[in-house]
């Protein structure tokens, strides 16, 4: 394991009780003993092996979140359980996120993120722990549960998993929110390819708002308020609703952009029907990163995804597009982002000519002095 950056001027913003209200929950944060020392250890995993077997054979492929299940067993499991679990609580108290990741402390890591969150990185796929860390991140919903936390205790312990570097000026208010946001979900990506997820991994997400609107004939929008079926996506493909910097992230961390899902999705149509429908953001608001000159900017998601190599291939059946968003001019049997570009956008939108190859050829370089 490598050293972990020091975090002592964090351990403020772990105090217990600001992190059980955070997380909703009122569990301590250590392994619980039996309820009573009478309890019987007929199923004690420890009672099983020699000494030491539980440490060495058991606990490296669980994480610390399933060490609690075997602490709390009975008071035997619990004993040889204690000593792991303390070290590394302590050591997850201690650091940000991204550092406990960038230090290869993948069980502090993963332990941080359930005691900030309720999030269980073992028991989530890739898709899903990104839209879990975003939910917790963005509206401050611990996972698993339905009310959210004060902004007032959530905000200061979100901005507090941005490591300060040194000598920069604090960020404060929206820009700090959201590139505090966004790199906890970095963080929670690295966290899940370090467990053994793929960063392509296919799982279903709600991943059409109930108030998409429609298209019609003449690129005619439409207010369309329904329920929408959860489809498949990748974490790169839940980003598109998102924004460019989402794109841009996932896309650094190796995501196939590419990728096309069994039924057919792939992230260039979700892109494409996102920023059709307006949906996903234009890069130019949903943060105060740069991304450039106006062209750059009136690409969206589907700049970056075009640039990484996205091929624009028909790849989705009509009847599972229009299941989630009908109604739609497009009526060929095979959808995809030209379909979405050609029926249902405006000519000289900057995302559907980078689509289509209407854009003017780039001015040549000048030649170096």
């Amino acid at each position: 394991m490598g050293a972990v950056a020091s975090g002592e001027e964090l351990q403020g913003n772990l105090d217990p009780q600001q992190l059980q209200e955070s997380q909703g929950s009122t569990e301590p944060l250590e392994c619980q003993e039996p309820e009573s020392p009478e309890q019987t250890c007929i199923n004690s995993i420890a009672e099983r092996l020699n000494d030491g077997e539980v440490v060495a054979l058991i606990l490296p492929y669980l994480l610390p979140t399933h060490w609690r299940a075997v602490g709390s067993t009975c008071k035997a499991d619990h004993t040889v359980v204690l000593p792991s679990y303390s070290r590394v609580s302590k050591l997850a108290k201690s650091s940000t996120l991204i550092e406990l990741i960038h230090a290869g402390e993948v069980n502090a890591a993963a332990l941080r993120l359930w005691q900030l969150s309720g999030i269980d990185a073992g028991e989530l796929t890739m898709p899903k722990l990104v839209n879990a860390t975003y939910t917790w991140a963005h509206y401050a919903r611990p996972c698993g549960k339905l009310r959210t936390v004060r902004r007032s205790v959530h905000l200061p312990i979100l901005m507090a998993e941005v490591p300060r570097e040194a000598g920069a000026v604090p960020s404060q208010g929206i820009q700090a929110t959201m590139r505090s946001e966004l790199v906890v979900v970095q963080a929670a990506v690295l966290l899940g390819r370090a467990i053994g997820r793929s960063i392509d991994e296919v799982d279903k997400l709600a991943m059409v708002p109930t108030d998409a609107p429609g298209k019609l004939e003449g690129r005619l929008g439409v207010v369309c308020q329904r329920s929408r079926k959860d489809t498949e996506a990748t974490a790169l493909m839940w980003a598109t609703r998102f924004g460019v910097r989402w794109v841009e992230m996932l896309l650094k961390q190796g995501a196939d952009p590419a990728f096309v899902t069994p039924s057919g999705w792939t992230a260039l149509l979700y892109g494409a029907v996102f920023q059709s429908r307006g949906i996903s953001n234009d890069g130019s608001t949903d943060s105060g990163d740069q991304y450039g000159g106006y062209r750059r900017r009136a690409r969206g998601v589907i700049g970056p995804l075009v640039d990484a190599g996205a091929v624009p291939t028909p790849t989705l059946p009509l009847g599972e597009f229009l299941d989630v968003f009908s109604p739609s001019p497009i009526d060929v049997p095979l959808v995809g982002p030209l379909e979405v570009a050609r029926m249902e956008a405006i000519a000289g939108t900057g995302w559907s000519d980078s689509l289509l190859g209407r854009l003017p050829p780039a001015p040549p370089a000048v030649p170096a002095a």
